[in-house]
């Protein structure tokens, strides 16, 4: 079986954020950890259309950095298209990523205003765009989520 995206018991954990307080106090404790993946495993066939869904702290955006070769992982192994993410040069080449840390308007923008502009790009006749934008927001249940902005979803 051909896989575009694996991973492999993959983890990662980042120091905890210490306070002020506690760095005047116990300037020389070791802070504990968050774990933001323990033991994932993903494979997704090449063509397939995959999502990543979860709550804020689930480790989506962690994730998606390790696959991107953004952050290597503690633990496991991933590779994109047969080669592992550690060797970035072979990797970046065949990622097209847009990061929402990126400073481009697309966060300034709502759902709805992100999929306009998109169907516009894409050469989607005029007179349908709003029947089809209304369309998928449909099939995706974000139909109330979309006049909030791009940076405001998770």
């Amino acid at each position: 079986m051909d896989y575009a995206i694996e991973g492999f018991e993959l983890e990662k954990s980042f120091a905890k954020k210490r306070s002020l307080r506690d760095l005047l106090v116990r300037p020389f404790a070791t802070p504990g950890r968050t774990h933001a993946l323990r033991g994932v495993d993903l494979h997704v066939k090449t063509g397939e259309i995959f999502g990543l869904l979860g709550p804020n702290g689930a480790g989506k955006t962690t994730l998606v950095k390790i696959l991107s070769c953004l952050i290597v992982p503690d633990r496991g192994r991933a590779s994109i298209g047969g080669e592992d993410v550690r060797h970035e040069n072979r990797v970046k080449p065949r990622l097209g990523l847009v990061h929402s840390d990126e400073r481009s308007f697309y966060w300034r923008l709502s759902g709805r205003d992100n999929l306009r502009f998109f169907a516009r790009l894409y050469d989607v006749p005029g007179k349908r765009i709003e029947s089809r934008i209304d369309e998928l927001l449909r099939k995706v249940d974000l139909t109330d989520a979309a006049p909030r902005r791009f940076s405001d979803y998770s």
